[in-house]
């Protein structure tokens, strides 16, 4: 494949700037244009519901690189700038400033938006608020330094590190989740528990099963959320954290095939000739099954953005992931690893219990067939390599040599993967 002349990425993200950078890292020498709609350089997302709302706030770095670090790279950083329309028959992306930008490849990165609340709002709304951006970080922090009591909607890892970071600063918090437990599409019931029952020793209430009826938020009076079995809330604020959207319409008016996002192959290529994807955005075959996922996190941001850069550039780089997500929360912090449901009848969970009498310490794994497919690190940092490589590995394990505590775990997998 002859080199492109001119790389274009829409969406200025973590996977957007990590793929502008890649393409040099790959040797590529062409023009790289990088358009994104928000006016901040392109920053990380995780920060914004754990640090960028702690006491450390000010010091907290949420850009990816800084500003020169563009330049250096020759990279044209179009910031406040929206793609309109992407004619992939033509390779152009025509610009809301007027412009119009050719391309030879072209990597769409438009990430996602905060789904915003279906259902029924009275009055104005102006105490409703989201997280997705940077510049909702900003609100959310300034509104909470403000605010006495605060309601979230979603129990989900955005709205559970929110609470805690409001608890932490005095404010009455309550949860209203939907399911009947906290992440139960994350973790085993037993540490869901444990959770639960932490951060209501820190004084959050949870409304488990709460569907909601109607949110009134009136100018001079309470913000208030009626459920549907007649209770209600009050608050100052209320944060809706009920998950993203993937941006997906510039591609489904160019005629890209999208289904939960982006259609992507394993080699991040859409439908259309020479336009690849990457990102919160993309649906892409997982595992050795080709089931098509969609992944929101930090690291499939890095990982596929990479993959697209060097696809795009003619360098065949298959994408396949071990999916790896973590949150910081009531002073703990847990990592998981797989896609795999915690709570499926055939799953079985075998735990490394390292605790003290000061400190929570475990490693959880999830067995289906004797065979490890989901993990769960809580405080164990450390053991999170030797966990990738017992998931990869897919090895058959002895549940009693797992749970022995006796045994370091890196030292275990070893020696389990070497039998095979």
């Amino acid at each position: 494949m002859n080199a492109p002349a001119h790389v274009v990425i829409v969406g200025a993200g973590q996977a957007g700037a990590r793929c502008a950078h890649a393409l040099r890292e790959f040797g590529y020498d062409g023009a790289v244009s990088l358009v994104g709609d928000e006016p901040d350089a392109p920053y990380e997302r995780p920060p914004l519901s754990k640090a960028m709302l702690g006491a450390q706030a000010g010091a907290t770095r949420v850009h990816l690189y800084e500003a020169a670090r563009y330049d250096d790279a020759r990279i044209d950083l179009l910031l406040g700038t929206r793609a309109l329309q992407l004619r992939a028959d033509e390779h152009a992306i025509d610009l809301d400033d007027g412009r119009t930008l050719r391309y030879d490849r072209c990597i769409l990165a438009t990430g996602g938006r905060a789904r915003p609340w279906p259902g029924r709002i009275r009055g104005d709304g102006a105490r409703l608020l989201t997280l997705r951006s940077l510049a909702h970080a900003r609100v959310l922090r300034e509104r909470l330094q403000q605010a006495r009591s605060l309601i979230v909607i979603g129990g989900g890892f955005l709205g559970l590190e929110c609470a805690d970071a409001a608890r932490a600063q005095g404010i009455d918090v309550t949860v209203i989740e939907s399911r009947h437990s906290l992440l139960p599409d994350k973790l085993p019931a037993a540490l869901s528990a444990q959770l639960l029952k932490r951060h209501e020793a820190r004084g959050i209430r949870f409304r488990f099963g709460g569907q909601i009826k109607q949110i009134v938020d009136e100018p001079g009076k309470p913000l208030r959320v009626s459920l549907r079995d007649g209770e209600t809330c009050d608050a100052d604020l209320c944060l809706i954290a009920i998950g993203q959207l993937p941006n997906v319409e510039l591609a489904a008016q160019a005629g890209l095939v999208t289904d939960t996002g982006i259609a992507v192959d394993r080699l991040c290529r859409t439908s259309a000739p020479h336009v690849y994807a990457a990102g919160d955005c993309v649906s892409f075959p997982f595992g050795e099954t080709g089931r098509r996922v969609r992944v929101e996190s930090w690291q499939n941001a890095e990982q596929q953005s990479r993959a697209a850069a060097a696809n795009a550039l003619g360098i065949e780089t298959p994408y396949t992931l071990l999916p790896w997500f973590w949150t910081d929360q009531a002073d703990w912090n847990m990592q998981f690893l797989g896609l795999e449901d915690p709570l499926a009848p055939d799953m079985r969970w075998i735990v490394r219990d390292g605790s003290t009498q000061n400190s929570a310490r475990a490693v959880w794994v999830g067995l289906r067939d004797a065979r490890p497919v989901a993990a769960v690190a809580l405080n164990s940092g450390g053991d999170v390599t030797p966990l990738r490589k017992l998931l990869a590995s897919g090895a058959p394990v002895e549940e009693a040599a797992l749970a022995d505590t006796g045994q370091r775990l890196g030292k275990l997998v070893q020696e389990l993967i070497s039998r095979t």
